[in-house]
């Protein structure tokens, strides 16, 4: 049995993962290029930000790091696969995003909220797709938790090989309002990796 100090803190596990955790703002850039920031947009692009869907792009580092992922792709975000007329659909930019990547296990815990539905049977098509035309096991995941009232997790995080990513808004940044992104963190020694995949379980056996 585990010990707990008397701090009440549990140590974390041991990890060969050797991040470099940073953080960043995505940020529309000029209006053309996109870049993720080492600060605080400025006011141009602040109300640039504003301006756009909340689909319009996703942080070149995110992107970067999902094509050179080789295992797994774990994502939690209750708005990501949301549709409406106002912000537009996350598919064609995670379309783009699996399409590219050599991992092939992709899971995302989401919510049912409007559009999500449809998302999830473009994602599923995707893999399909994926799987014939590149002759090689491909898998995308949705858990939408429709029995139960409420996702409680606020923040969103992904766990790309044995990375943790967090983020203050959207997954891959592509939310319009300004919000901040971290990575580098060991998916292990944060305990994310046993996180997900106890919630991945209670919710994919209600469903």
């Amino acid at each position: 049995m585990r010990t707990i100090p008397t701090n009440g803190v549990i140590p974390a596990p041991s990890s060969s993962f050797k991040g470099n955790p940073q953080i960043y703002w995505p940020s529309s850039d000029d209006g053309i290029s996109i870049a993720d920031l080492p600060h605080f947009p400025n006011t141009d692009n602040y109300y640039m930000r504003k301006s756009i869907s909340t689909f319009d792009h996703v942080s070149p580092e995110f992107k970067n790091q999902i094509e050179r992922a080789t295992s797994r792709i774990w994502i939690i975000d209750s708005y990501l696969l949301k549709e409406t007329i106002e912000d537009g659909s996350s598919f064609p930019l995670l379309e783009e995003l699996f399409w590219n990547t050599q991992a092939t296990d992709i899971r995302i815990i989401s919510s049912g909220k409007g559009g999500a539905k449809h998302q999830k049977e473009k994602l599923e098509a995707l893999a399909k797709k994926k799987t014939s035309q590149k002759n090689t096991h491909f898998n995308i995941q949705v858990s939408l938790n429709q029995n139960i009232k409420s996702l409680d997790v606020h923040d969103r995080f992904a766990i790309i090989d044995d990375e943790l990513w967090h983020f203050g808004a959207t997954i891959g940044g592509m939310h319009k309002q300004v919000h901040a992104i971290s990575n580098g963190w060991s998916a292990e020694r944060t305990q994310a990796d046993r996180f997900y995949k106890t919630l991945w379980k209670e919710l994919t056996e209600n469903e």
